[in-house]
């Protein structure tokens, strides 16, 4: 009997038995091996379409090819879409009339379907592929009678191959252009990247403990709910935070409307965000902030319901606002079908917010926030912005950290004054044994806090689990306690990429074409390599090594130039990333560093150039394409303090009017300009008390 009775139950009568019910040689029903989510998929979305019985054979040749699930479900979603928007364009009902000739001759060539070349080349090589499969499979399984059977469940053939149609090689073009443009995008902003994930980081940190120390309050001084409480965001941010703290029943009482259960186990206090307000600083410069204040990066996630899985309650008008948010922020490509949830880890206790608290969240008055997801989100994604920014490191490297003494390593360099450095031991893509990845200090410090929450999460000892990441899970058998877990479980793709785009949201780049860019692991690997070798100097043998590649023309590919080239030597460069912000302020330079910079400067050229707000001290081609706000190698001057507090005005009004027109990023591009030049007036002062100190002669009095 079928194990997976409920999905046959389900795709009974949809799709023919001889489908649902193939064994392999062992009697075991190939269905069974077939992934739920991409089953769910299927059930969801093919059950009524003609191609239903062609994707429902290609995926049982999945299951006998044992293709991982998300494999799976890219053939059929890209499957799908395809047949989709041929039968839509030439007006088709029935299987019967679909011509592979002429319409995926056509769909290559673009004559219908808005899809990229790199969509259409993925597409087609995957109908090409599926057909090949399918084929092989029926050759070898089944003897002629049976083979007649099946036959007729074939994607058809068609008269030319995928190299005929030179597509491929103009996607791969497309591709390449695509992803260069990204990191063209992400380099310069290196350094800001890190620095506003690192204040996000300490804002939630901060959040996580005001939080339990309400909850402290309540449970040990009996104080009835709910209770307001706020607090102050540190001077970078400059804004009052308030609060408030409810459990189920207090919520309940005070909103009658409040009817969506909350599961057992689930954290029975959450916090509302009621409201931000201004702090206004009097002792450091006179400019004024009159925008809104924010709060946190996420309310607007969590006021939307992204923060959790879509239900069959979702209604079609929170979906379309969810598709629309995400195109918003280049999630979503504009021609996207369905919805790619990029904030849904799939893993319980990583960022989803319980069932309650979206259930309710559009009868609270504020936002409402299951901090414990949130603070575990961002722990493991700010580990993970580290990781890639630092050493290029890919996903299934990632997910192998753990606590083992062959894992973690000090190197101490005894020849001359002692250096430590450190080095993760990982199994790199394409390989069997571990190699070391070398990694900062600051990546050392987050292990070592997410190894304290770990062992209090556990309540002592950090479990071994089997390894997370499903297309490499063949290469460890053994369990290991690794650091990206979390409720006995280790953490996917999935969870791990929802967390960084998490902790990276609204971090305002865009490609030169105005195109938005969202951060992933892949990128930052590419965005390391071009400012290894473009911008470190670095030779691209090493950076080979340093990526654990074997093949030199695939780094000198990711490492091909782009309009932004950072330059330093690649020795101080960790030294520099950890150097380039505090975790806690945006860096400040003292009167005495920033005199010595520009000294050096005039040293080796000897020219001074003006720029805005200051002198620049650059003696190369300009990486940040003339983006001097906040830029290093600008020393601010104070006979220039106008043209910065003109420019701190001009970009206060654009964010306010972006910020009412709802144009979120324009917005954020503005609010880090603005810090930028906050961090550079702060300069400023701290440059004219050093002036006047220097200046200061003292009167002798004789007695």
């Amino acid at each position: 009997m079928i194990i997976t009775t409920e999905w046959y139950e389900r795709l009974k009568g949809h799709v023919p038995d001889e489908i649902l019910l193939l064994k392999d040689e062992r009697g075991q029903y190939y269905l069974n091996r077939a992934s739920e989510n991409n089953i769910k998929y299927f059930v969801g979305n093919l059950l009524e379409t003609p191609w239903r019985n062609y994707l429902a054979f290609g995926l049982v040749i999945s299951s006998f090819k044992n293709l991982d699930a998300q494999t799976e479900f890219c053939y059929l979603r890209h499957l799908h879409s395809l047949f989709k928007e041929t039968f839509k364009h030439f007006e088709l009902t029935e299987w019967e009339e679909f011509n592979p000739n002429e319409y995926l001759y056509k769909y290559a060539n673009g004559e219908y379907a808005n899809h990229s070349f790199r969509t259409r080349s993925t597409y087609l090589s995957e109908y090409f592929t599926m057909a090949d499969a399918q084929r092989h499979f029926v050759r070898s399984k089944f003897d002629e009678l049976t083979r007649q059977t099946f036959e007729k469940y074939l994607l058809p053939e068609t008269s030319f191959k995928m190299k005929d149609l030179r597509i491929g090689k103009k996607g791969k073009e497309e591709s390449e252009r695509k992803r260069k443009a990204e990191t063209d995008a992400v380099v310069p902003m290196f350094s800001e990247i890190r620095a506003e994930a690192h204040i996000r980081f300490n804002q939630v940190i901060r959040l996580k403990k005001a939080f339990d120390d309400v909850v402290l309050k309540v449970k040990t001084e009996g104080t009835p709910l709910p209770l307001d409480f706020n607090y102050e965001e540190s001077g970078i941010v400059g804004e009052r935070w308030h609060f408030r703290l409810w459990d189920k029943k207090s919520f309940d009482l005070v909103n009658p409307g409040a009817t969506t259960p909350m599961k057992s186990g689930e954290v029975p206090f959450f916090l509302e965000f009621v409201k931000a307000e201004k702090i206004v600083e009097t002792d450091t410069d006179d400019i004024i902030d009159t925008t809104e204040p924010e709060g946190l990066w996420f309310l607007e996630l969590a006021k939307l319901v992204l923060l959790k899985q879509f239900q069959k309650s979702t209604s079609p008008e929170q979906k379309e606002r969810a598709v629309s948010f995400f195109k918003k922020w280049g999630y979503m490509e504009e021609d996207s079908e369905g919805i790619v949830h990029p904030f849904y880890s799939q893993h319980a206790g990583i960022l989803t917010q319980n069932t309650y608290i979206s259930g309710n969240q559009h009868i609270a008055e504020g936002v409402l926030i299951d901090i414990e997801p949130i603070y575990v989100a961002t722990l493991f994604g700010m580990l993970a912005l580290e990781m890639c920014t630092t050493s290029g490191a890919r996903m299934n490297e990632l997910l192998q950290i753990n606590i083992s003494k062959e894992c973690m390593m000090k190197i101490i360099n005894d020849q001359g004054p002692p250096v430590i450095r450190y080095a993760l031991r990982m199994i790199p893509k394409g390989r069997d044994k571990e190699e070391n990845f070398y990694v900062t200090e600051e990546v050392m410090r987050l292990i070592t806090v997410i190894v304290k929450i770990l062992k209090q999460h556990y309540n002592g000892n950090i479990p071994k689990l089997d390894y997370g990441y499903s297309e490499r899970s063949h290469l460890f058998k053994d369990k290991k306690s690794y650091i990206f877990q979390y409720n006995n479980r280790a953490m996917d793709a999935d969870a791990l990429n929802a967390s960084l785009k998490f902790l990276c949201h609204g971090i305002a780049f865009e490609t030169q074409d105005g195109k938005k860019v969202y951060l992933k692991t892949h990128l930052l690997r590419h965005a390391f390599a071009t400012q290894a070798v473009q911008g470190e100097g670095l030779p691209v043998d090493i950076v080979a090594i340093l990526l654990h590649q074997k093949d030199y023309t695939v780094t000198k590919y990711y490492s091909r130039p782009t309009a932004t080239q950072v330059g330093e030597a690649v020795s101080n460069w960790h030294l520099a990333l950890a150097g380039d912000m505090d975790i806690a302020e945006v860096v400040l330079r003292t009167p005495v560093e920033l005199d010595d910079q520009l000294q050096e400067y005039k040293d080796k050229v000897g020219t001074i150039n003006k720029t805005l707000g200051g002198l620049c001290t650059l003696d190369r081609v300009c990486p940040v394409k003339m983006a001097c706000l906040g830029c290093a190698a600008k020393v601010p001057q104070p006979e220039d303090k106008k043209d910065l507090e003109r420019e701190w005005k001009y970009y206060d009004q654009r964010e306010k009017y972006y910020r009412k027109h709802g144009i979120t990023f324009e917005a954020n591009k503005c609010k880090v300009a603005k810090r930028n030049i906050r961090k550079e007036l702060k300069e400023i002062e701290s440059i004219e008390k050093y002036r006047k100190d220097e200046g200061h002669a003292p009167t002798i009095q004789f007695s």
